[in-house]
């Protein structure tokens, strides 16, 4: 299709010595804007300057030629180096001219390049208007009017405006990609402002997070969120019109800002994966097949639930805590387990994970929680460890009884029998309980 040069230009840095991956880093990279270009385009136009050349040359070509024209610019030497490319937009691309489309194309795909990326943007201001004639024309009339009496005031005129159009570059992709600096060098509330960006909310907070690399035969890095709460639209019943998955980058560059990273029941996660082992040049059917994200899937699946198995920790820690310490009106430590009052919003999610998933099957049991015969108050909620622990002796089984909420459950005459002996019930109040149980069988 196109012979880029790009085997010839590796052999002859080779032979000069150079063979840093900084020096062929952008090897693959110009091709795919450069041809994709003549998408939008009917020409192309670039303009280049060498800086130890004194001449400013111009290599261009229209959309389906076989040939191209170079030649020294007419219009001297304009740039004191490097590269202008002029796109001549198609009738039906116009459209890519228009400033705020630009700025958006920009921002949502090249938001974390690092290379600065600036837009002149065109914008109208009203301003006032010194007009000297007028102010003249008031000290004269100030002057002939001394004998006014006090009662009467001076008229105020308007004062004169006009409207003024101004060209500013603004610098569209400020936001620093983050998850490619060592952790110990970020701060709380640097990762709290990443996710308000990634999670396109300003008002939402993240619970927990995960920040790691991973390296081996596949090489990335990411930044794994849980989200304080349930996403807006979920509360709204349009969870199926919410973006869910991860942001997909390749060397900083957005490939998609919903990949399908993780399964369906994690979807309420948010976060970053950034690859340097994928190709640029490939649609997200070809990526979804690749052999490369399915090893980047597993690693993204088992983190988040990592990340969950140290939220229970933490939280089991500081309940603890604070039941030892209750009586120290100094230790201000919360009174309630924070991971079963996070839990009670996502059940559903981590309920239907234990069902489809059935290679981490047993780590998303162990995130489970439920109400029971045993909870002390309305706020205490038991694992299936704690379960197993509390069994007697003689149970070999795990014992449920099912209904629509907890005060209903708690009437059943099933239970006379339970009491009596002291052994444990769980109450399954959500409809996916019954169904999760008949799938998963078992507990350890």
């Amino acid at each position: 299709v196109a012979r880029s040069g790009t085997t010839r230009f590796l052999q002859a840095l080779k032979e000069g010595g150079e063979t840093t991956s900084g020096d062929i880093s952008q090897i693959g990279q110009f091709g795919v804007g450069f041809y994709s270009s003549f998408l939008v385009a009917d020409r192309v136009q670039v303009a280049s300057k060498h800086p130890d050349s004194p001449d400013q040359y111009i290599w261009t070509s229209t959309n389906g030629s076989s040939d191209f024209q170079v030649f020294k610019d007419p219009r001297g030497n304009t740039l004191t180096r490097g590269t202008e490319i002029t796109l001549f937009l198609k009738e039906d691309c116009v459209e890519y001219a228009d400033q705020n489309r630009l700025e958006r194309l920009a921002k949502h795909y090249s938001e974390f390049v690092m290379h600065p990326i600036y837009l002149q943007t065109v914008s109208t201001v009203t301003v006032d208007v010194d007009d000297e004639e007028d102010d003249q024309s008031d000290d004269k009339t100030a002057d002939d009017d001394l004998e006014v009496s006090d009662d009467e005031e001076p008229e105020v005129k308007p004062k004169k405006t006009k409207e003024v159009t101004t060209l500013e570059w603004e610098h569209l992709n400020k936001s620093p990609a983050i998850w490619t600096r060592p952790k110990e060098d970020i701060s709380d509330e640097e990762y709290k402002a990443f996710y308000k960006v990634i999670a396109h909310d300003e008002y939402s907070e993240p619970e927990r997070w995960i920040h790691f690399q991973a390296e081996g035969n596949i090489n990335f890095k990411s930044i794994l969120y849980l989200p304080q709460d349930v996403p807006q639209k979920w509360k709204t019943g349009l969870a199926d019109t919410d973006k869910t998955g991860l942001s997909l980058y390749v060397q900083k560059v957005l490939i998609s800002d919903e990949f399908d990273l993780l399964p369906r029941y994690l979807s309420f996660m948010r976060g970053v994966v950034d690859s340097d082992d994928l190709p640029l040049n490939v649609n997200r059917e070809t990526l979804q097949e690749s052999k490369i994200i399915q090893v980047i899937k597993k690693k993204v699946v088992r983190k988040a639930l990592e990340l969950l198995k140290t939220f229970v920790k933490e939280a089991t820690d500081e309940a603890e805590s604070a039941s030892e310490s209750e009586d120290d009106a100094d230790t201000p430590l919360p009174k309630t387990n924070k991971y079963n009052d996070w839990f009670t919003q996502f059940a559903p999610s981590l309920k239907m994970g234990a069902i489809e998933d059935e290679p981490n099957r047993a780590k998303i049991m162990k995130l489970l929680r439920f109400k029971s015969t045993k909870a002390k108050d309305k706020t205490t909620w038991t694992s299936l460890d704690q379960y197993v622990e509390n069994m007697k002796d003689w149970q070999k089984e795990i014992f449920f009884v099912a209904g629509l909420d907890q005060e209903t459950v708690e009437k059943s005459q099933f239970l006379e029998q339970f009491l009596a002996k002291d052994v444990e019930v769980l109450y399954f109040t959500d409809p996916i309980d019954e169904y999760m149980a008949q799938n998963v069988g078992s507990f350890e």
